[in-house]
């Protein structure tokens, strides 16, 4: 995902390309804010019902700011090797062109 984004973007995350759970999808995957000024609950609540690796909100669910966000991922054999990654962005009030490369 962009670590910037501007005040009309999605926040578009993908952790799709994680690997360990022998070739199955996670058994857990699950998003929660770690940091935010915001104070925003629905934001909150917007990232923590992403179920999946991938998390998609439209521009008018985030709100400015700098959110440092968390993926947990699960795999099926065992609770015990879930493993998680942060994600810090910041959502400016400009216009921010998003560059992608894959």
């Amino acid at each position: 995902g962009a670590e910037a984004i501007g005040r009309c973007a999605p926040l578009e995350l993908d952790g799709g390309a994680s690997t360990g759970s022998g070739g199955r999808n996670w058994l857990i995957a699950k998003w929660e804010v770690v940091k935010s000024l915001s104070g925003d609950g629905n934001f909150t609540a917007a990232v923590q019902a992403a179920d999946t690796p991938q998390l998609k909100l439209p521009g008018s669910a985030v709100p400015l700011g700098t959110h440092t966000l968390k993926l947990t991922v699960t795999p099926w054999y065992s609770l015990a090797k879930a493993q998680s990654a942060t994600f810090t962005m910041t959502k400016e009030d400009a216009d921010i062109p998003t560059l992608f490369l894959s």
